[in-house]
């Protein structure tokens, strides 16, 4: 490709970092996408990848950097699976675009294809669609740490558990 490198879009990038599930999108790859380097220091440890490459090997001349760049070519891989993958002598021959689109496609189940379906889209947009499909961790601690035990009690699931005989 004559033209320089085009960044892929942050809103894409933070789709594919959320359907990772926290780790690799390779089969069987239990790496974590993000670890803990020392207490409180996290890294990445994944990068986003394409699956019809931007040099030879998996390059396909016709597409342009928005088709290169858009989510339905690109996938997370940890570091090694994405060196593994784009390596120059055996990259291409055992990790065709196929196989690639399969492992996308297994590890964002229903998620992927109502993702691609919404074509081009800005940071703003997605990140909205995103916050509004998942909760936020906070949120989810928060509404631990605000149980307590006449709350429970309250729900009537209390009840029947004092209504069990001890033995």
């Amino acid at each position: 490709m004559a033209d320089s490198r085009k960044p892929v879009p942050q809103a894409t990038i933070a789709a594919l970092w959320t359907l990772s599930n926290r780790h690799c999108y390779a089969p069987g790859c239990i790496a974590p996408v993000v670890v803990e380097v020392r207490p409180g220091v996290y890294r990445k440890n994944a990068q986003v990848a394409h699956i019809h490459g931007v040099r030879a090997g998996r390059h396909v001349a016709s597409m342009d950097w928005a088709q290169l760049n858009n989510f339905t070519n690109l996938l997370l891989l940890c570091l090694p699976h994405h060196s593994e993958v784009d390596d120059k002598k055996t990259g291409e021959k055992l990790y065709p675009p196929e196989l690639l689109r399969q492992w996308k496609t297994e590890h964002e189940g229903s998620n992927g294809p109502a993702l691609a379906r919404l074509g081009p889209i800005g940071e703003d947009a997605l990140t909205e669609l995103l916050a509004s499909a998942f909760e936020p961790p906070v949120k989810r601690l928060e509404k631990i740490a605000d149980w307590s035990v006449p709350a429970f009690l309250d729900t009537g699931l209390g009840c029947q558990l004092t209504k069990l005989p001890i033995s």
